[in-house]
């Protein structure tokens, strides 16, 4: 796998903007994970959890600069991490803490 280079997303001023989130919001993220493959951007959050796709060729801050799609999360205490199985056909949270439980998310 080649270098992945982060880019800035910026509005027409070419000023930094936040990530965009369903309905405006702008929640705390906690944690990230992008596809071993490169073609999807989840985001943990307080509020909830986000994925971007990411279309072939596109870089990460395009992906990010669109609406994600909200998907399912576990009540956790205070959830802050998440991280894809090596296939992205899975995705995992814990909250933070010793003996959190990890929680299984299946993807299809």
């Amino acid at each position: 796998m080649g270098t992945i280079t982060l880019t800035p997303i910026v509005d027409c001023q070419n000023m930094p903007r936040p990530l965009r989130f369903p309905d405006g919001e702008r929640p705390a993220v906690t944690g990230a994970d992008i596809a071993a493959v490169g073609d999807t951007i989840l985001v943990r959050a307080y509020s909830g959890i986000f994925l971007w796709n990411r279309l072939p060729g596109e870089s990460i801050g395009a992906a990010l600069g669109r609406e994600p799609c909200a998907l399912p999360s576990a009540n956790e205490r205070q959830g802050e991490s998440i991280g894809f199985s090596p296939d992205a056909a899975t995705y995992y949270t814990t909250s933070e803490g010793a003996g959190a439980e990890i929680s299984v998310f299946h993807r299809n």
